[in-house]
């Protein structure tokens, strides 16, 4: 009789240790399925928010075609056009409205330089719009721009940014 009861007693023990290794196994199986699903939303959030900072990456780069082809910076851009694209004039070779107005542009692609550096415009769509434009402006800058780092060690941030023109006329002249 106690042998009896000593194995009814043995089988409930190893029912319950059963039971409770399969509850293991199931809190297991669930926190792993718990962890795929929140990875999965996870993937597809991020998907999302690539798409969205893409479209508004298009969307500054579109907004700062627009703001050159519009008034104040395209008024600039109009009195310096033919001095610079046609006439090949350097800076110093310009007159005091035209230098002004060319501190006007290079500080307008000084905030497209910025703006490239920061990942805040689409390259593509900045080059393909400024190509004809960028390098002639430049060029005409290069050595008041040269000539300048060399007079002062305090340089304007105007100066110090067309350096990351650069990138931009690497990608120009291949």
């Amino acid at each position: 009789m106690m042998e009896q009861l000593l194995q009814q007693y043995l089988q409930q023990q190893s029912i319950v240790q059963n039971t409770g290794f399969f509850i293991d196994i199931l809190g297991v199986v669930i926190l792993s399925i718990s962890v795929l699903l929140i990875l999965i939303k996870i993937n597809k959030h991020t998907k999302e928010i690539s798409k969205t900072h893409d479209w508004n990456r298009r969307k500054a780069s579109q907004e700062a075609c627009y703001e050159f082809m519009h008034d104040p910076i395209h008024q600039h851009w109009n009195l310096v056009e033919e001095a610079i694209l046609y006439e090949k004039k350097k800076f110093d070779q310009l007159s005091d409205e035209q230098k002004k107005s060319m501190y006007k542009i290079m500080d307008f692609f000084e905030n497209i330089g910025t703006s490239l550096k920061h990942n805040i415009v689409e390259e593509d769509i900045i080059y393909d719009f400024f190509q004809s434009i960028w390098l002639p402006c430049y060029e005409a800058t290069q050595p008041f721009i040269e000539k300048k780092k060399i007079e002062r060690q305090d340089i304007p941030i105007t100066i110090k940014n067309q350096g990351k023109l650069r990138k931009g006329l690497d990608f120009l002249h291949s």
